[in-house]
């Protein structure tokens, strides 16, 4: 029971971090989260585990979900889809990894060692030319 303690109580610490990275007050970010300030608060105290559709929501306003949850920091240079995509990978088995990888390719329309056949859809991950 200590151990599961100690793990949300770093849990709730990373989120507060990140949650003071993004610039956001407790309320605000529990508003996100579609939780009230004691909830958020709760979660950052490590008194309670954040649910699923919480962390999935506060994900879209640039919290790093994968560094709150394993203390593992997103990949520098990446979009936030790009490093939770590569942040999955240690997951998957070696087969399922390569065809995650060929149906990659193939819906970005490129083959392997080949350029890019068309532009990169920057809207959908949030980032500008």
């Amino acid at each position: 029971m200590r151990e599961i303690q100690s793990i949300l109580a770093q849990v709730g610490a990373r989120l507060r971090d990140e949650r003071k990275r993004i610039d956001r007050s407790q309320a605000e970010l529990g508003a996100v989260g579609g939780v009230n300030r004691d909830s958020q608060a709760a979660y950052e105290t490590g008194k309670r585990s954040p649910p699923s559709e919480y962390l999935l929501a506060v994900g879209e306003v640039g919290i790093d979900i994968v560094y709150v949850l394993t203390g593992e920091k997103r990949r520098e240079g990446l979009s936030p889809f790009a490093s939770e995509f590569a942040g999955l990978a240690p997951y998957l088995n070696d087969d399922d990894q390569a065809a995650l990888l060929q149906l990659a390719r193939s819906l970005a329309g490129v083959s392997r060692g080949s350029r890019r056949l068309h532009t990169p859809n920057t809207e959908f991950r949030g980032e500008r030319d």
